[in-house]
């Protein structure tokens, strides 16, 4: 397994977004042991914004100078890092996986266009062994997937800062509780105020 762990909150050891990947890196290497971690703090070390000069070398002009071609090679340096790792295609079919053993048979799997979805060989050739259609929402429309954003606000709310953990092992242990919490006990209004396991189960008649 390839995986790409990436940083960017500038709040160091008080971000709950560092404490929740480094959790999550650190599970998937005791399942994976052999798994390589290529390690990127854009927050130490940014990234430039994309410039025309660097469009133009990209398209096989000559670097306007050396700090272009210095760019315009970190550019896609992270490039190669996006499409080497295995973390959307080994997510996916962990997602999968776990909807399966639920019952639960995967047609069509929508993502944005992100480049790590649409140019991404390996989750292509997933899906195509699946026969899972790949659905793309329509550019600059991120309301199309609204829910996976809302899921994240409540993640935050409700986990992340919910409480005064004692250190972050203390918040990495409590998200498997509160993921089960989310899935089975906590209402959901636009389900009619029950949990989604609930309306999976509607779904799949076993409560008929």
């Amino acid at each position: 397994m390839k995986l790409l762990h990436i940083d960017a909150s500038i709040l160091g050891a008080n971000s709950a977004s560092r404490q929740l990947s480094a959790a999550i890196v650190a599970r998937l290497r005791q399942a994976d042991p052999a798994a390589a971690v290529t390690y990127r703090d854009l927050a130490a070390t940014p990234l430039g914004h994309l410039s025309g000069a660097q469009v133009a070398a990209a398209m096989g002009a000559a670097p306007e100078s050396l700090t272009v071609q210095q760019e315009l090679a970190d550019s896609q340096a992270v490039l190669r890092e996006f499409l080497d790792a295995d973390t959307v295609t080994d997510f996916t079919r962990r997602a999968f996986g776990w909807f399966e053993e639920r019952g639960i048979a995967i047609e069509r799997l929508m993502t944005d266009n992100h480049f790590s979805y649409t140019k991404s060989t390996s989750l292509a050739e997933l899906l195509d062994r699946r026969a899972v259609s790949h659905l793309l929402i329509r550019p600059y429309t991120p309301r199309t997937n609204g829910k996976v954003e809302r899921f994240h606000q409540t993640l935050m709310r409700e986990w992340a800062y919910a409480l005064e953990y004692a250190s972050s092992d203390a918040r990495g242990e409590a998200l498997p509780h509160w993921i089960e919490h989310y899935n089975k006990r906590r209402s959901h209004s636009a389900l009619g105020n029950r949990p989604p396991m609930a309306r999976v189960r509607d779904v799949l008649g076993f409560d008929s």
